[in-house]
């Protein structure tokens, strides 16, 4: 997939912006624009985006990407259980947010990656979007 610098851009918020999303989100943070969209997202992430963009992949990494609330955990769960043989009491034994980090966790984190359940020559990727809403994905590009 061919990508041009304007997929990278970074607008700081107009003033205006910024009053009308601090009206909804009260949290004390600075957001941009990234992108011909303009997605939002935290100034803080955008620091550290190209990392993640250019991040090595592996042939044993395991991303679950979704749409929020669309069974992120359940799925999360469900791909450790399979990776692992199984083994429930393990799983019981180790909270979810220690077994599965979120991407940008990695910055802050030591680095823990899945292994892949079947095939460890190829980058697994489960895509999860169940029934997410009209609006969401007309907005997606």
């Amino acid at each position: 997939m061919e990508s041009n610098n304007d997929d990278y851009e970074v607008k700081p918020f107009t003033g205006e912006e910024e009053a009308k999303f601090k009206k909804i989100y009260t949290a004390d943070m600075q957001y941009s624009r990234v992108g011909r969209p303009g997605y939002v997202l935290l100034s803080s992430w955008v620091d550290h985006s190209e990392d993640v963009r250019t991040m090595p992949l592996r042939p044993d990494d395991v991303f679950v990407v979704a749409f929020p609330r669309s069974g992120t955990t359940w799925t999360q769960d469900l791909v450790w259980l399979v990776a692992n043989d199984l083994d429930f009491v393990k799983a019981k034994s180790i909270p979810l947010t220690e077994r599965y980090a979120f991407l940008e966790d990695f910055l802050f984190l030591p680095a823990t990656r899945m292994a892949a359940a079947n095939d460890p020559e190829k980058i697994k990727i489960i895509d999860t979007a169940m029934r997410p809403a009209p609006e969401v994905l007309a907005s997606t590009p």
